[in-house]
């Protein structure tokens, strides 16, 4: 974004209107066990998920996750795409 080598105005303008983030970090270098650190506030060493094949719940325990928090005081939730897996 915002770079003189790449010419993307619409990617700019986006940006110009967004907040960006120079310096993001994640939990695990693969994407299952970062997100179900995110979605349940517990770091992959709790959770026990380091690769893309261990199913979660099984690894980690039964921890509830924010959706669940979410949907146990009222709200409605969904998802679309990947959010847990496998």
């Amino acid at each position: 974004c915002r770079d003189e080598l790449v010419k993307a105005p619409n990617i700019d303008q986006l940006a110009s209107h967004s907040l960006l983030f120079q310096n993001a970090f994640a939990q695990q270098a693969v994407c299952a066990p970062s997100r179900v650190s995110f979605l349940t506030g517990r770091r992959p060493d709790t959770t026990r998920l380091y690769d893309f094949n261990s199913y979660w719940r099984v690894h980690a325990g039964n921890f509830s996750t924010i959706p669940q928090y979410f949907k146990e005081n009222g709200y409605v939730t969904m998802s679309v795409g990947k959010v847990f897996h496998p």
